[in-house]
Order: C-alpha cells, then structure tokens, then sequence
C-alpha cells in the first residue's frame, strides 16, 4: 500500500487496519456526508439516514469494518469486508468475499483511494482462500458502474430489492489473481 494525496490532507494507506470503536463516529459521518453528496447529485445509492450509527457499531463490533483513519478522530476512507452476502448473494458463491460500503472522503476523489482499497480486498481475499472479489452497487449509478467496469469488474446479473424504495442493484465480481 501507498499514500495517496487529495485536495486535502493525505491518506496513508498503511494505515487502514480494522475498525475499532474509536472509529464508530468517523465511519458513521463519513457515511453521511457522502449520502448527502450522493442525494445532491441524484444518485439513489445510500439515502440519507439509511446506515444508523448504532448498525455501524455493531458491524464494527464484528470485525467487518476497515478504516483509515485521519485526523481528530476523521476517517478518510472505509469498507465493510464480509465472507458471505445473503442479502445480495443468496446462493453463498463460495470462495468469494464481498465488498460493502467502500467510502473515499470527497477530497481524495479521485486520488485512486477506492482502487488502492479493492486492491488490498483482493488481497484479504486471497488471504482466506477466494477466489473472487464481489461487490454490488445502485444499478442507476452510471459513475460508479463505470469506475468498476475500469477495474475489470464483471456484471453478474442484476437484482431489485423490495425495501421500500424499491430499486436495482448491479452485481460484479472480479477475479482474485
């Protein structure tokens, strides 16, 4: 891993490790900013509100969330990494772990943060014994199919989810070389 350099201060990315509680609060507001940027821009991928700190405590709690963290208790980037997805993936792909909520700080976009944080997935992955790395994003987030597209992301299939916004989701993989 590298440090990378945005229109803010830099993200170290040696330093991403597992999330703490001391992290809670960064992740959670790191969330909402970027769910208001999202609504701003008319993307339908997070709405606002819809990752309660609480959620965010209790997956931290469970080792499935890993950060950067920066200054004054900031995070600048996160994901969640899981080894099953029952949600998005029911059939359980074996050998395969799954990228949730990856999150880049509006002032590193941009900055090749989210592709350093797939890349050091894929490594976790192989780490375990997958053989894919997957993920999932809103199927109208034309930007973010785009930029996994250009990370050799393949589309799987595409599923709607009955919550009550009712939309699609894209699911991708990509090898784990």
């Amino acid at each position: 891993m590298t440090s990378v350099e945005g229109t803010g201060t830099v993200v170290d990315l040696r330093r991403l490790r597992q999330a703490e509680a001391r992290d809670v609060l960064g992740i959670w507001e790191l969330r909402r900013q970027l769910e208001e940027w999202l609504q701003v821009h008319g993307i339908d991928q997070w709405p606002h509100g819809s990752l309660p700190q609480s959620v965010v405590a209790a997956d931290v709690n469970r080792g499935l969330w890993y950060a950067v963290p920066g200054p004054a208790g900031t995070v600048l980037a996160a994901l969640r990494l899981h080894t099953e997805d029952p949600d998005f993936w029911p059939e359980s792909p074996p050998q395969s772990v799954f990228v949730h909520g990856l999150m880049v700080a509006r002032n590193h976009a941009g900055a090749d943060v989210g592709r350093h944080l797939l890349e050091w997935a894929a490594h976790r992955g192989r780490e375990l014994g997958a053989l894919w790395l997957r993920l999932d994003c809103a199927a109208d987030n034309e930007r973010l199919k785009t930029y996994y597209a250009g990370l050799e992301f393949e589309l799987v299939r595409v599923q709607s989810v009955t919550d009550t916004r009712g939309f699609e989701v894209l699911l991708m993989r990509r090898p784990i070389a």
